[in-house]
């Protein structure tokens, strides 16, 4: 389903054509289903609606999904690259902005904070409850 929408509305840059840039695009959806979700995403329903999972596990996990794409954001601007947002940054964009309601700190992780700034200086960014403004740091 993401790729028949990314191709249809988007353009190359949400769904590559060429292999590579594909990989990149298909690594960040990956990363969004699994450690987003399974850490980030949890800690925040283990906080906000009582579900019986492992909180610090969640929360662990959580933070090494930040590490991962703070080290991504060092030196690009994007999570697949190149000048434009993409399909990989909307996936992984909301449960990372939502982290502190699962009680994982975005204060040690400058470049993320710094892409969601981006993100909410988009033109076409709308808010939703829960996600705070980030200054660029």
């Amino acid at each position: 389903m993401n790729s028949r929408l990314a191709r249809r509305y988007g353009n190359a840059h949400w769904w590559p054509v060429e292999p590579a840039p594909l990989a990149r695009v298909m690594q960040w959806l990956a990363v969004s289903e699994n450690e987003i979700l399974y850490g980030l995403a949890r800690a925040r329903v283990v906080l906000l609606m009582h579900r019986a999972y492992d909180l610090e596990a969640a929360q662990a996990m959580g933070i090494q999904a930040l590490k991962l794409l703070e080290r991504r954001l060092d030196d690009a601007l994007w999570l697949a690259g190149g000048t434009l947002p993409g399909i990989a940054d909307i996936a992984c964009f909301p449960y990372v902005a939502l982290a502190p309601q699962g009680e994982v700190s975005l204060e040690p992780f400058a470049h993320v904070r710094a892409w969601i700034a981006r993100i909410q200086e988009l033109p076409v960014y709308v808010g939703m409850r829960g996600i705070e403004k980030h200054l660029s740091a």
